[in-house]
């Protein structure tokens, strides 16, 4: 149950999705003045070491983020912030050694007046997450279930924020747990963004928890999905959906599907698409 951790995996094909879908959730919350807060229910560390063992055994995201770093032509300014984020901790621009996990890339967002909420309850993820940002007084850090824990903090005391829900799926029960754990949510914090990243697996078991999804009486809900050729067996694709999504998000996620597309050439077959689960 606590086995997962991300640094295998930091930088890959699902990493370069949710975090850009991410990046642009935050830049639309920054876009007004009043504060704002972000919970994570599986925060994982704020930032990963791409030349660790760990990173170096798979080499993921030599397959994401940096063909992407690496793109040919003009680069949409949908990617602005972040790439941005991503070159803020790798100042020589030709070798990539850290990429940001959402914490590090919602930290970077922060303005006085908003808050930062990690929930990480793998001791040695927590350890690393409080390292990094344990002395932030903007930045509040627990050891917790991440489900029960930004369910106890909301509504928080700014009434706008984002919720950023990225279990690993180790637990197949995690499919049905979260259309339930959303109803819950959105009930005591009905205007919260709510971004649920899911992986697209060959034993397609998101299809479900979308079906369950579309039962639930919710605002709108934009669902993107990044897909490459499907394999036998793990995972193939990344899903992100978005309740209560910020205007545009439609057209910003459409105007950058090809750069991304562009950018995972390796795959022919990798496809992008962005449509409503949920209409208004």
């Amino acid at each position: 149950m606590l086995s997962y951790q991300h640094v295998y995996h930091a930088g890959n094909f699902a990493d370069a999705h949710k975090h850009w879908v991410l990046s642009l959730l935050l830049q639309a919350l920054c876009k007004k003045s009043t504060p704002w807060r972000y919970l994570e229910t599986h925060a994982g560390r704020g930032d990963y070491d791409l030349t660790s063992e760990e990173a170096q055994k798979t080499s993921e995201w030599t397959a994401g983020i940096l063909p992407l770093m690496q793109a040919k032509g003009t680069c949409p300014p949908e990617f602005d912030a972040y790439l941005a984020a991503v070159r803020g901790l790798n100042p020589d621009a030709g070798k990539l050694t850290r990429y940001p996990g959402s914490p590090a890339i919602a930290a970077g967002f922060l303005r006085e007046t908003d808050q930062l909420a990690l929930c990480e309850l793998h001791p040695k993820e927590y350890a690393e997450l409080k390292r990094q940002f344990g002395r932030n007084r903007q930045i509040h850090v627990h050891q917790r279930d991440g489900f029960e824990g930004v369910m106890a903090m909301s509504p928080p005391p700014e009434k706008r924020g984002l919720v950023m829900i990225d279990p690993s799926y180790e637990l197949k029960d995690d499919y049905q747990r979260i259309p339930a754990y959303v109803s819950k949510l959105t009930k005591k914090w009905s205007n919260a963004v709510i971004a649920i990243w899911y992986p697209v697996l060959a034993e397609k078991r998101h299809e479900q928890m979308l079906e369950l999804m579309r039962q639930l009486p919710l605002h709108k809900t934009l669902r993107s999905e990044l897909i490459l050729t499907p394999v036998a067996r793990g995972m193939y694709g990344s899903g992100m959906l978005v309740i209560n999504p910020p205007w545009r998000l439609d057209k910003q996620l459409q105007a950058g599907w090809a750069h991304l597309s562009e950018a995972l050439r390796g795959d022919p077959k990798a496809s992008c698409s962005a449509d409503w689960l949920i209409a208004e």
